[in-house]
């Protein structure tokens, strides 16, 4: 489990949930925050507070946010060197605010991969234009493969192209 400071000593940040608890929790804040979620994609989730509120949230799409985070600081944080009970739901926003960011900043990356999963978004290569896809170069046809077209376990069956008239009818 990664280290990371603090304001007033270290935190042990847990780099996967096992718990069905922490489960709970962060899938709860993420469901809050999914509305605001759809509206902030392809917006850099890392990136400062004035770029998110250009995104154009409403006041309940932003609180849905800041419990999201909430709830990854809670379920991720697994101990720290302070010598006082980790937050909870409860009280995390009670935090010193430097607190409360060194944590969300530790936080924040573990929670949008376990809500949300891994982000396949392609990345720009250094020219400016897509990294190439494993499936570059790949033939896109609505027609089958010309050796398809022999095979003989499509033999007596109708094609796509053939009419409805020259379909094999069924004998009632």
């Amino acid at each position: 489990m990664p280290e990371v400071e603090i304001p007033g000593g270290r935190a042990v940040i847990r780099d996967e949930l096992t718990r069905e608890r922490d489960f709970r929790v962060l899938e709860a804040g993420a469901i809050a925050a999914a509305p605001a979620m759809v509206k902030l994609t392809g917006v850099d989730p890392s990136s400062a507070d004035t770029e998110l509120t250009q995104a154009g949230l409403t006041a309940a799409e932003a609180a849905g946010m800041m419990e999201f985070q909430d709830a990854a600081i809670v379920a991720f944080l697994e101990s720290w060197t302070l010598r006082r009970p980790l937050p909870t739901l409860a009280n995390v926003g009670d935090l010193e605010r430097d607190l409360y960011r060194a944590l969300a900043e530790a936080t924040a990356p573990l929670a949008r991969t376990t809500a949300l999963g891994p982000d396949f978004t392609p990345e720009p290569d250094d020219a400016g234009g897509l990294v190439d896809s494993p499936f570059d170069g790949l033939k896109s046809s609505s027609s089958p493969p010309e050796d398809a077209q022999d095979s003989p376990s499509t033999e007596g069956q109708p094609s796509f192209t053939e009419s409805s008239d020259s379909a094999p009818s069924s004998a009632a």
